[in-house]
């Protein structure tokens, strides 16, 4: 199979519509299909991340990133293959489709999450003292409060708690402490959010043709489906209630586009 059908299947996108465009447009959807990855990898690593910095174990990491990454791409998916013209649009009206910006926020809303744990990667060495010092106060402050009111446990309790802080990586208190100068976590949740909307700017934008070209395809293909299965399904009917003599005959057509009813007849499309 041609590599420019098959990068785009990776997003959802039919190869049988595919075939049918104009090569200009097949090559805009394989870029958007090579970038459609770009997201779902910058989420997923941020997750993986995240989940580092909590549970410290390499493999649970890996997996979360890659369960991420994934159900990331299968979003993708469903938003292409699953959204596009509603089939009971009217065909006068089909040229002014675009695509919905659920997407958009949905993809965006989780850039702008996923940035901060993603950001600490070029900020652990340089928080990593401050972390330190308040691991030590926050020793301090428990063992003078445990020694206080439960001295005979108190050796124990101390021991546990200090384990505990130290393996802790305090990754929300980091976060705390680079938004305490707002100006360079703005701007790398900005350039990360920009980065991970890319792919679906450009379907509102340079690759808008070529995602309305194969919607078009799409909507014209189905709608047509639908409209014959629902003529044999009239013929059908008609067919086996003509042998009772109670029977009419089937209605008058009063929409040029059953089942949708859109169109009356005589309307143009």
């Amino acid at each position: 199979m041609n590599l420019r059908l098959r990068i785009p299947q990776w997003l959802g996108f039919d190869p049988e519509l595919l075939r049918g465009l104009d090569e200009k447009y097949r090559r805009d959807l394989t870029y958007f299909g090579f970038l459609g990855l770009l997201p779902c990898a910058l989420i997923g690593g941020g997750a993986g991340y995240g989940l580092w910095l909590v549970e410290r174990s390499v493999v649970i990491a890996a997996v979360g990133a890659l369960a991420f990454a994934l159900l990331l791409l299968n979003m993708l998916r469903v938003s292409i293959a699953g959204s596009g013209m509603t089939l009971s649009l009217p065909p006068r009206l089909a040229g002014r489709w675009k695509p919905r910006l659920t997407p958009l926020l949905i993809f965006g809303l989780l850039a702008v999450i996923f940035a901060q744990p993603t950001q600490l990667v070029l900020h652990e060495a340089s928080l990593e003292p401050v972390i330190q010092r308040y691991r030590v106060a926050m020793m301090a402050a428990h063992e003078k409060a445990v020694r206080t009111s439960d001295p005979g446990h108190a050796a124990a309790l101390v021991a546990d708690y200090n384990t505990r802080i130290a393996a802790s990586s305090f990754a929300v208190r980091k976060i705390q402490l680079l938004w305490l100068t707002p100006e360079k976590p703005a701007i790398f949740t900005f350039l990360f959010t920009i980065l991970v909307l890319l792919p679906l700017l450009l379907v509102r934008g340079p690759s808008l043709a070529a995602v309305v070209a194969y919607e078009g395809r799409k909507y014209a293909r189905c709608r047509a489906r639908v409209m014959w299965e629902e003529q044999l399904t009239r013929e059908t009917v008609d067919r086996l209630l003509r042998s009772y003599e109670s029977y009419p005959g089937a209605p008058i057509a009063t929409h040029a586009d059953a089942p949708f009813h859109n169109e009356p007849v005589g309307t143009r499309a």
